[in-house]
């Protein structure tokens, strides 16, 4: 689906193609852009049109029909626009157009669709009724159906020309402001963001490979505790591979940046393959955040938290005296394992860690490994595949496919959460509680947190506490227009709580509030919509006992009557609902 952003949103019907001629090229690690006289179009540099995502059988770099849903990175620059390629699915693409902001160094989404591609004349052609983007060796040209564009050509590409910046200077170019940062395009200049450089703006010109920066502990983390990094750091989607820190018993915040605060910005971010290790607070990005935007980032590899807070981005969200602790995620997401000895893991975030710090996560998503695991006799807690837990944070529009696994409290989005709420969101995986709470949304909700327009359609097992959508309530949650499909089991014995909706209900005097909410039975045998309690009111999905999809697509009936299909969500008889793709 196509969306035209801002002040051409609402004028589609009333308009005609505008073609807009961009000479565009592509970045390679250290040497300028290809022009008009050839080079590889798709080469990002590292000789990976997939910039690391894993998929080793490529075949057509524009059709990986092993791997649907895999992308790569194909860039093209101008001085004003981007176009960026991915792969979507079942082989159709993504392409997104972006337009510089006047007079910045910033880009806005003009454009993105979904697109069939053709090869015309030796060119790749990504069309849809609103779409037109033509690529060849000499550049991209793209056509839009927007209102009161004018004609552009004779745009020369942008050259990032790092090959005369390797000298001694600390960095490629640029001034340190946000109207002309710092260029980086070596891992030793982006070693040098330490020290003066710590509240400037940078911007990425190049990949990076900071594998000789591996070895002993490996990486040293950019901004501390005594001194954090504060500035604005825009990857320009350029990939960051080789990132390894071996500290297991590293205390402070660990990952490429360590403590981030006063408004500090990472954006357009890729890294591919990292290894990280830390005793507290590991992220692959930041281990930890206080109040901080981050921006579009992608992460791979794995991380390792020998005490607790891992995030496959960030490790912890945490209070730093004098700062606000507010913070946002948007657009963001990893295919990271991620896994924590004691407490507090999630595919994206460890954890939230008190309720002086606010913030939302908010159009991401998260794939692989999530999990607390049990060792030396010590209990682990508190993992989920967005976050392990979360004091009074907004999940809008993400989800998770991850594997969650803990001793204590799983779930599928979230482990914990203290007020808050989780909204158009989802989980499709497992989910397992060794010894205690399982929910297919979260594992134990307190304070009135609300839990509207989500589903989880993951098996669920757990010991004490099983829900489909909440393993353990405490304090008056609130869940609404929700659905859950699914198996729920037992791990050890049968003698906890198990329940379509949530397992088990903490407090008598302040009760869970259900509302348009179903369960589809998949078990043998009896479930209670609350665990435990046959006589709660709330509404069951009138004994249907196999996966009927086309139940939850009749969008005139219960669950889904209130959920947006417009903008939100797309719908399909032969799968579950997803989330539309958000820039």
């Amino acid at each position: 689906m196509l969306r035209i952003y801002r002040y051409i949103a609402n004028f589609f019907s009333q308009l005609n193609w505008l073609f807009l001629f961009v000479s565009l090229g592509f970045a390679t690690s250290c040497s300028p852009m290809f022009g008009p006289d050839g080079g590889d179009l798709y080469n990002t540099g590292n000789g990976d049109p997939y910039t690391g995502i894993g998929d080793l059988e490529h075949g057509d770099p524009d059709d990986p029909a092993s791997s649907p849903g895999k992308t790569y990175e194909a860039k093209a620059y101008s001085n004003e626009f981007k176009v960026l390629v991915s792969y979507h699915d079942k082989g159709l693409h993504e392409v997104s157009v972006l337009e510089r902001v006047q007079g910045g160094t910033k880009f806005v989404t003009l454009a993105t669709g979904i697109t069939v591609k053709k090869k015309v004349n030796g060119k790749r052609v990504y069309q849809n009724k609103d779409l037109l983007v033509e690529i060849d060796n000499s550049g991209a040209r793209f056509s839009l159906n927007v209102a009161n564009s004018q004609e552009s050509s004779g745009l020369r590409a942008k050259e990032y020309d790092c090959s005369d910046k390797l000298g001694n200077a600390p960095f490629a170019g640029g001034l340190g402001t946000q109207e002309n940062p710092y260029k980086i395009c070596t891992a030793a200049q982006l070693n040098n963001i330490r020290g003066e450089y710590l509240d400037s703006y940078f911007v990425l010109w190049s990949d990076v490979d900071l594998s000789a920066y591996a070895s002993g502990l490996g990486w040293d983390p950019i901004g501390t505790d005594s001194e954090p990094f504060s500035g604005d750091f825009d990857g320009n989607l350029f990939a960051i591979n080789g990132l390894k820190i071996t500290a297991p018993a590293r205390w402070e915040s660990t990952g490429l940046f360590g403590l981030v605060t006063e408004g500090g910005v990472l954006s357009n971010v890729r890294i591919y393959d990292a290894h990280i290790q830390g005793k507290e607070e590991v992220g692959v990005l930041a281990g930890r955040i206080a109040y901080a935007n981050i921006i579009n980032v992608h992460t791979t590899g794995d991380v390792y938290g020998n005490g607790q807070n891992a995030g496959g981005i960030i490790g912890i969200v945490k209070e730093k005296a004098g700062n606000p602790c507010e913070y946002k995620i948007q657009r963001s997401s990893s295919a990271t394992n991620v896994r924590v000895k004691t407490a507090r893991v999630g595919g994206l975030v460890g954890s939230v860690d008190n309720s002086a710090c606010s913030g939302a996560i908010e159009d991401s998503h998260s794939e692989g490994l999530v999990e607390a695991y049990f060792s030396g006799g010590s209990n682990s807690n508190f993992a989920g595949g967005i976050a392990g837990g979360l004091y009074y944070t907004n999940i809008l529009r993400s989800y998770s496919t991850s594997t969650v696994r803990a001793n204590n409290t799983a779930g599928g989005l979230i482990g914990f959460a203290h007020g808050g709420s989780i909204q158009n969101s989802y989980h499709r995986g497992v989910v397992s509680a060794t010894a205690s709470n399982a929910g297919g949304i979260l594992g134990a909700g307190f304070n009135d947190t609300l839990i509207k327009n989500t589903y989880a359609a993951s098996m669920v097992s757990g010991n004490q506490a099983i829900g489909g959508i909440v393993g353990e309530a405490h304090y008056n949650p609130v869940i609404q227009d929700s659905f859950y499909v699914g198996e729920l089991v037992y791990i050890n014995s049968s003698n906890g709580f198990m329940g379509g909706i949530v397992g088990r209900q903490f407090e008598s005097a302040r009760v869970a509030t259900f509302s348009n909410t179903y369960w589809m039975k998949t078990n043998s045998g009896s479930v209670d919509c609350l665990g435990g309690n046959p006589s709660y009111s709330c509404s069951p999905s009138e004994s249907i006992e196999i996966f009927d999809n086309q139940y939850f697509f009749d969008t005139l009936s219960n669950p889904l009557r209130l959920w947006d299909f417009d903008f939100i969500w797309k719908s399909s008889v032969s799968d579950y609902p997803t989330l539309v793709h958000r820039d």
